[in-house]
């Protein structure tokens, strides 16, 4: 599973691009395996 977030669209700091990034992982992994998430 893969998590997405694109700068400056979802975040602006490094921290938060990260943040947001982990969230879409953790999203496409509750949706089952081999999954991908975008932010936003």
């Amino acid at each position: 599973s893969i998590g997405i977030a694109e700068y400056p669209l979802v975040a602006r700091t490094p921290e938060a691009l990260v943040s947001a990034a982990d969230d879409a992982l953790y999203r496409a992994k509750r949706e089952g395996r081999n999954r991908h998430c975008a932010a936003g």
